[in-house]
């Protein structure tokens, strides 16, 4: 099984293979994630987000750029104080 990373589910990828349309696997995916994660407090899901990065980080999986591009395609859905939480969040991690 090929790895995942930020940079595959940001181009749309999915085991090494090009979706037809990464946007709609890109949602997908997230609509998976969001399920899973559906019942944690704000406390568990920071934690796991900041391991998620740091084993990016170290496995260099981690892209920064493609967190800005997600980060840029889901605001806009966000109302302001959700849009003020995650620039808060991504600042803290892309400053790290």
């Amino acid at each position: 099984m090929a790895k995942r990373d930020l940079r595959g589910f940001a181009a749309g990828k999915r085991d090494g293979q090009k979706l037809a349309n990464g946007q709609d696997a890109g949602m997908q995916a997230a609509m998976r994630t969001a399920k899973r994660l559906q019942g944690q407090s704000d406390e568990q899901l920071m934690a796991q987000l900041y391991q998620e990065v740091e084993r990016g980080r170290r496995d260099g999986s981690f892209d920064a750029e493609a967190m800005r591009k997600f980060i840029a395609q889901v605001s806009p859905m966000l109302n302001e104080e959700q849009r003020q939480k995650l620039h808060q969040i991504t600042n803290g991690l892309l400053s790290h």
